[in-house]
């Protein structure tokens, strides 16, 4: 299913576009990300701009999307949008919110074809386009903020976008401890501001940026993926005790030690406490675990028993869930707080098979790291580990339908390395600039 079948060489010149055109499109369709309309929900610039450039792709450089990964990858998103056809059809859920949700997958599959295409595995457009989310984070910073930005600028306002500066300029440098050392900076400085998750991820990278430089294989085998499943989780526990000691002894500033101290105080540990929404998107699946609750689900039910559910683990619940008006609630959408478990909550289990997917190409994508002859780059090492993380942690939706298909992408870039080397062919996308020897 992952193998690499070696295509015709399709360059942007057979597009008729000057090379550099081609490059300043990449770069800035995501800085138009701040410019946002109210058409069937947000909308955002991007999500139009890569629409309207998809017939020219398709036009063109359309076959490309036959190879195995962005084919295997399609065919799910399609029974994800007739999962979530179908649930909202038999529910009869409301057409705002039946719009809604189809929108937001079609839209997402729709922004993967054109950027696919439009990267055409080359790492330089991989570089520009993150280049062009860390400018389009900024300007959305200061024209167009989210709702808690003003409370909290570092993690829902700028931390992002310099963070991906840091990220880029690792991936760019020849220096391999310079790759490191910058992206250290950036998950220390993620941590210090209150982005523990952006921090943590930062610093897995930095410490797997010489583990995959050094560690090697020739093949990969069972026993491989093992070592590589085992590493990753003794620094990513590493991390978190580390984490954990320096906030709960105040090192990290009053606040830090507040949130985790509150955040901590359940059985389940600090990673769902800090993602409570988890809780009621668990109990709604369980309830329904095929059909799903339909687009954008709201049950007053299920939202009180997020509530029950944190009490029940011994974590605090928001107060306004506890008060005794449901009018006070809102309108009761049911948390989630996932990729996986949104699409599962929302279209059923087949909604959810697309991000089983890819969390088990990002699974092999790490173990090809291991290859003799590939050594990748801080961007693919962190938009990897970026990838799983918000598929298990991080709600779906907004901005994601024109960011989380430009990470599967750069997955599927990394996982070709490998897949060209074990067929004896030179990779067709240039080589990584990062040199890790």
């Amino acid at each position: 299913m992952y193998g690499y079948q070696h295509p015709p060489r399709v360059s942007v010149q057979e597009l008729r576009l000057p090379l550099r055109f081609a490059d300043l499109l990449v770069f800035l369709i995501p800085v138009t990300g701040f410019i946002e309309f109210n058409l069937i929900g947000r909308l955002f610039l991007p999500d139009l701009l890569l629409i309207a450039i998809l017939p020219l792709m398709l036009a063109r450089l359309g076959r490309l999307l036959w190879q195995p990964l962005p084919r295997t990858f399609l065919a799910f998103g399609v029974l994800w949008l007739i999962s979530q056809a179908l649930t909202d059809l038999i529910l009869a859920t409301p057409f705002d919110d039946l719009a809604r949700g189809w929108a937001k997958i079609t839209f997402t599959l729709l922004s993967f074809m054109t950027l696919y295409l439009l990267i055409d595995g080359r790492y330089s457009r991989i570089l520009l386009y993150l280049l062009g989310l860390a400018v389009g984070g900024l300007l959305a910073y200061f024209f167009n903020p989210g709702t808690y930005a003003e409370g909290h600028p570092w993690k829902f306002g700028i931390g992002v976008p310099v963070t991906l500066f840091f990220v880029v300029m690792a991936s760019i440098t020849r220096n391999r401890r310079a790759a490191v050392w910058l992206m250290i900076a950036a998950g220390v400085l993620n941590v210090l501001l209150g982005y523990r998750s952006l921090g943590g991820i930062c610093l897995l990278t930095a410490l797997l940026l010489p583990v995959f430089a050094i560690v090697k294989a020739r093949t990969i085998r069972l026993p491989t993926l093992f070592l590589v499943g085992a590493v990753l989780i003794t620094v990513s526990w590493g991390l978190l005790t580390l984490y954990e000691q320096a906030a709960k002894a105040g090192i990290l500033g009053e606040q830090a030690q507040e949130k985790y101290l509150r955040q901590s105080s359940g059985s389940l540990g600090l990673i769902l406490g800090g993602r409570s929404g988890i809780f009621g998107a668990i109990a709604a699946i369980k309830d329904s675990p095929i059909i799903g609750h339909g687009s954008w689900a709201k049950d007053c039910h299920y939202y009180m028993m997020w509530a029950f559910a944190m009490i029940e683990h011994g974590y605090q619940p928001p107060i306004n869930i506890l008060r005794p008006d449901p009018e006070e609630w809102g309108d009761c959408l049911i948390p989630s707080h996932s990729h996986i478990l949104g699409a599962w909550l929302e279209a059923g289990f087949v909604g959810a098979l697309v991000w089983f997917w890819l969390l088990l190409l990002i699974a092999k994508t790490c173990a090809s790291y291991l290859m003799k002859s590939h050594k990748p780059s801080a961007i693919e090492i962190f938009v990897a580990i970026l990838l799983a993380w918000d598929i298990l942690f991080s709600p779906f939706g907004a901005e994601r339908r024109f960011v989380t298909p430009y990470y599967i992408v750069v997955v599927m870039y990394s996982y070709r390395q490998r897949g060209e080397e074990m067929i004896g062919r030179a990779p067709t996308a240039a080589a990584p600039v990062t040199g890790l020897s």
